[in-house]
């Protein structure tokens, strides 16, 4: 009985010595170190992907989405009533081909004094050619009738997919009551090019 005491005291000495010697004692704590910092390395990246959901470049955390609808458009003038078409079941306005080059234009009635910080567009181009999909934010002073455009988006590629595409350069983004007025434009060509809404970002 004596010599097991003995040869176990042993065996925890032993056992005691080499945990204090053995670098590879301890590598459980690195580990959980390790998954620790993937965990928050998941979280940051959870964090931004809902912060800033369609471009690397961040939107600010307290940007208001204001949303215009295709719904809200309406061609320019008589002039393109024959070219334009609203997709009741598809949510779009487009081209219809049959005159060219159909432009139109819908309100935009954001908050005084807000400032505008980018304007994305959701749009799909697959009409392969010369004329590309374009949509513009415009401003006209009420007093003199001068006209400037703040910011402007082109479609970039032509794809079966709704591209989102953002302009986050705005020109006189401060808005300003009863000065300036505000609108949108866009022109497409054919029914190969829908235009499904435009997202104009702004600080309260």
């Amino acid at each position: 009985m004596a010599d097991h005491r003995s040869t176990s005291s042993l065996l925890a000495v032993f056992l005691l010595a080499l945990a204090l010697v053995n670098p590879l004692t301890g590598l459980a704590q690195p580990d959980n170190e390790e998954q620790d910092l993937r965990r928050q390395s998941r979280s940051v990246d959870d964090q931004s992907s809902i912060a800033f959901p369609d471009t690397p470049t961040p939107t600010p955390r307290n940007a208001v989405p204001y949303v215009v609808p295709a719904a809200a458009f309406n061609p320019y003038d008589s002039d393109f009533y024959d070219s334009f078409s609203f997709s009741q079941l598809g949510g779009y306005v487009s081209g219809t081909g049959e005159n060219g080059l159909t432009c139109l234009k819908a309100p935009v009635q954001l908050p005084d004094d807000a400032t505008v910080s980018r304007v994305t567009v959701q749009l799909y181009d697959n009409n392969v050619g010369s004329i590309l999909a374009y949509v513009g934010l415009d401003r006209v002073d009420n007093f003199t009738g001068t006209h400037s455009e703040m910011a402007w988006v082109i479609s970039t590629t032509f794809t079966t997919s709704i591209q989102t595409l953002s302009d986050l350069t705005v020109n006189d983004p401060d808005i300003s009551y009863p000065t300036y007025s505000y609108y949108l434009h866009a022109c497409l060509l054919g029914s190969q090019q829908r235009l499904y809404s435009v997202i104009v970002y702004y600080l309260p």
